[in-house]
């Protein structure tokens, strides 16, 4: 008998990794008791059962089925297989239309399609009670002013869920409040010259700020003091978008439905700094039109002929710039600037100039490729 082990643990915690390491253990000796031959351990580790689309080594698994490289598929429990039940039903189908049998040293060799589904539901609905139970017990905590998760940039977390501010990276949190509010220096030069300066992003791993990542700062009301969580929650009913990211997706909640908690721990900027920069921002964003709605046509459809990446659209200038420029000034691209009407007339002069000169649909081909400088095979 060919044999393959699949595990799985969904999180990378010690005390899971023992929980991979004895689930192949179990059946390594099982395997060498019986006299069976051990093809391969296929192993999924810190990853979900809700969703196949991080799962390598399971699809690795399926692809090796398909080969005929084994005759059984040894598991703890479906549980480990999936916690889906369209998910459950695909695998196990899909290995047993390769001759391929699976056995659960829990629920044993299932051949029955009913008995899997009512397993495979139970097995879903558990997981969707933890869920809830977890998200549940998070939203108390947060009321009663503990922080739960990964603190910002600039804080450190102490028992039990108590923010304080990180001696070396609070400063730099001031920093970018202070160059944004009062030196006039928006987002990407913030980044260019903390990346100038050698000052990096994280404590932990990153080497490079990025335009993103200093917007969630200037927007976190956490430096203010407050503890501000409930900001969004996943979709458990979008199955479609786990099953393809292999993540739930989130969905953003209002404002007035935020768990928020006042003077939870200490602040590292004052709230009429961080009001102050709310308010630039959103005048700011009147100013600046990046490349949505009527007027922008051709933003990130115009592309630079130097750096080839997209043209930005300025409102206030009614034109179009290159990005690279934009965010990383004259050192790596020119402007290329170019005004919306001007780039229009350009346009549709081609266009007329292609209609007028195409008695059919095969002549309007030629000469497009021809306009695109593409040989004809």
């Amino acid at each position: 008998m060919r044999c393959a082990i699949y595990a799985r643990v969904s999180t990378s915690l010690d005390s899971q990794k023992d929980s991979l390491e004895s689930q192949v253990s179990y059946f390594e000796n099982h395997i060498k008791e019986k006299g069976w031959e051990l093809v391969d351990v296929y192993a999924d580790e810190g990853i979900t059962g809700t969703s196949t689309a991080r799962r390598e080594s399971l699809k690795r698994l399926l692809r090796d089925a398909e080969r005929g490289l084994f005759d059984v598929v040894l598991i703890k429990a479906l549980s480990r297989l999936s916690r889906d039940t369209a998910d459950t039903l695909h695998i196990v189908r899909t290995l047993h239309r390769h001759n391929v049998t699976l056995f659960s040293s829990r629920e044993g060799e299932i051949n029955d399609e009913m008995v899997l589904a009512v397993i495979s539901a139970v097995n879903q609905r558990q997981s969707e009670d933890t869920s809830y139970n977890v998200s549940w017990g998070i939203a108390v905590k947060s009321r009663e002013g503990k922080f739960h998760g990964t603190p910002p940039f600039g804080y450190d977390k102490v028992k039990p869920g108590k923010l304080v501010p990180n001696p070396v990276h609070a400063p730099t949190v001031q920093l970018i409040f202070n160059l944004y509010l009062n030196e006039g220096m928006g987002v990407q030069a913030i980044a260019n010259y903390l990346n100038e300066k050698g000052i990096l992003p994280s404590r932990k791993n990153g080497n490079k700020w990025h335009d993103s990542s200093l917007r969630l700062i200037l927007t976190n009301r956490h430096y203010t003091g407050d503890l501000v969580q409930g900001r969004s929650k996943v979709d458990s009913k979008d199955k479609i978008h786990l099953q393809m990211k292999g993540y739930k997706k989130r969905l953003k909640i209002d404002e007035d439905d935020w768990i928020v908690v006042p003077n939870t721990h200490e602040p590292i900027i004052s709230r009429e700094q961080f009001e102050a920069v709310q308010e630039k921002m959103k005048e700011k964003a009147k100013r600046v039109f990046r490349g949505r709605g009527r007027k922008s046509l051709f933003a990130r459809v115009a592309y630079c002929a130097d750096c080839s990446a997209g043209m930005n659209f300025k409102n206030d200038r009614q034109s179009y710039v290159c990005s690279t420029y934009q965010k990383n000034g004259s050192k790596k691209c020119s402007s290329h600037i170019i005004k919306h009407n001007v780039l229009k007339q350009v346009v549709l002069d081609n266009l007329k100039d292609l209609i007028q000169n195409s008695l059919n649909m095969q002549s309007l081909v030629d000469v497009t490729i021809q306009r695109a400088g593409v040989r004809k095979k």
